[in-house]
């Protein structure tokens, strides 16, 4: 009886640091864990042999762009609600390059290593960002607007939840050594 408890005290522990770990994850880095996976899905979706995809070394850019960056992105032409925000300081705009190492088969099955670029772009602080992808690079090839969206398939929305997912994405990311 006495093993049992103990036993069972040791997995409500583990447990517990488990949990602990995956809620103590940054916003940030769960957002960078979730543009590396949607920029690795879009890629391994264009890939001639998706099997053979393997995801290799990742880094996220992310840099806070100036009031008149963030203005002349978002509204060319009439002005928006948004703006008095922006310029007052309370809402700040993000540029982020996902930068994606991979390596997969060609058609004629010869391994190519290639690195993959996704730029995101979006607005905080909002209790769930929205993230955008404005470009992709593949292969020498830029793809952006309505082309990206079909390409994309509207991945994106994904990544500004924070949730416990990406997350635990995020920690097998670290582990693995994608970051």
């Amino acid at each position: 009886m006495n093993k049992k408890k103990i036993v069972l005290f040791s997995v409500a522990a583990l447990g517990f640091i488990a949990l602990s770990g995956i809620l103590l994850v940054p916003p940030e880095k769960s957002y960078d864990a979730g543009m590396v996976s949607v920029c690795s899905e879009i890629t391994k979706d264009n890939m001639k042999s998706p099997s053979s995809y393997r995801l290799g070394k990742s880094i996220v850019v992310t840099k806070v762009l100036t009031q008149d960056e963030a203005i002349s992105r978002l509204y060319k032409g009439s002005g928006s609600p948004l703006k008095k925000y922006i310029n007052d300081g309370s809402l700040k705009m993000y540029l982020s390059d996902a930068y994606v190492d991979y390596e997969a088969e060609n058609s004629f099955g010869t391994l190519i290593k290639n690195t993959a670029i996704c730029q995101y772009q979006y607005l905080q602080p909002t209790s769930s960002p929205s993230f955008e992808m404005i470009q992709y690079h593949l292969g020498g090839k830029v793809i952006e607007g309505t082309d990206l969206l079909i390409v994309s398939g509207a991945k994106d929305h994904r990544i500004g939840k924070n949730s416990i997912i990406q997350k635990m994405r995020y920690i097998h990311y670290k582990i693995s050594g994608i970051f």
